[in-house]
């Protein structure tokens, strides 16, 4: 299970997404693939929902149709490879 958190990036995963109203009207969402920002998270009749800052103000998605979006980590391999290339031509 995903602790939601304001201020993180998510996916969509879903083909297609929805979002439910302050009236508790079901309308189509974002696409799959696309990548948003949590700006709130609310708990409706046991699920939890999430709003985004690209979507608008109201509008809260079923977070079972998004994951977390990992940041890049930078490889260390790159350097070492770098400090080895550098190794290797100071040899020659």
């Amino acid at each position: 299970m995903t602790i939601w958190r304001e201020g993180m990036a998510a996916a969509c995963i879903a083909a297609s997404c929805y979002w439910i109203d302050e009236n508790s009207r079901i309308h189509q969402g974002p696409k799959k693939g696309r990548v948003f920002t949590v700006t709130a998270t609310r708990i409706v009749h046991g699920r939890r929902y999430l709003a985004f800052i690209e979507l608008g103000a109201g509008e809260f998605y079923d977070a079972s149709q998004f994951r977390p979006v990992q940041p890049k980590t930078t490889d260390i391999s790159i350097f070492q490879r770098m400090c080895w290339d550098a190794e290797q031509r100071e040899r020659i």
